[in-house]
This record gives structure tokens, C-alpha cells and sequence, in this order.
């Protein structure tokens, strides 16, 4: 259990949930987002600093997630 609680869809004011929808959207809607979804602002700062690391390059973005997953198998870091 998370020390601090997620932001579920149907608990978040409205602002989050547009920013949720566009989550779900490009990869699913995980955990670290609903924490910090708590924060409207830092949800926000944490999504486009993802978009520009890891959805902006030309890598197509299943391959990219398989990278990710392969280095995380590596690096023994259960993703």
C-alpha cells in the first residue's frame, strides 16, 4: 500500500482527469502518475518532461518500451 494515496480518475478535479485521459492514451495509466496526481502541477511538470525524454526521439514507441523493459531485466530492476 502507497504511503501517499493515488488520486483515483473518479476522486480528481477536473483538471486531472483531462491529463489522465491523455495518459491512459499514450501508455496506460500507472501508479506514479496517480501519486502524483495529487499535485495538478507536478502531474503536469512530470508529463512533459516524459514526453520530451521518452516520447519525443525517433524510436517507435513499442520499440522504445521494450528497451526500457530490456534494460530494466539488466539492471535486475523489476520495472
Amino acid at each position: 500500500m502507497a504511503r501517499i494515496p493515488y488520486m483515483e480518475y473518479e476522486q480528481a478535479p477536473e483538471q486531472t482527469k483531462v491529463m489522465y485521459d491523455q495518459l491512459q492514451s499514450m501508455n496506460g495509466l500507472v501508479n506514479v502518475y496517480k501519486i502524483i496526481g495529487n499535485h495538478p502541477k507536478a502531474l503536469q511538470g512530470l508529463m512533459g518532461m516524459s514526453m520530451a525524454t521518452y516520447r519525443s526521439g525517433d524510436l517507435d514507441p513499442q520499440l522504445a518500451e521494450l528497451v526500457y523493459l530490456y534494460t530494466s531485466t539488466l539492471n535486475q530492476c523489476h520495472y
